[in-house]
């Protein structure tokens, strides 16, 4: 049986890669979030629940962002 192993500089890439998207995609929510809270009344106003989904997408995403950076410390230190 096969087995794909990656190096640990390649590992430490890929981790590194997904702290930067986390954080970007936090980025971007907190935006969405501001954009859909600040809406005028004349306009389209967002459901609570959709605020609520979005402030929970922003704190899954911060959730990853953190996990990463532990795993790219603790894979840094070693």
């Amino acid at each position: 049986m096969a087995r794909n192993f990656t190096s640990r500089d390649e590992s430490l890439f890929e981790l590194s890669r997904v702290l930067d998207e986390g954080q970007r995609i936090a980025d971007n929510l907190e935006l969405v979030q501001q954009h859909l809270a600040g809406a005028k009344a004349s306009g389209p106003r967002a459901s609570e629940q959709t605020l609520a989904a979005v402030a929970q997408a922003i704190q899954e995403a911060n959730a990853l962002t953190e996990a990463a950076q532990s795993l790219l410390e603790t894979h840094s230190i070693s």
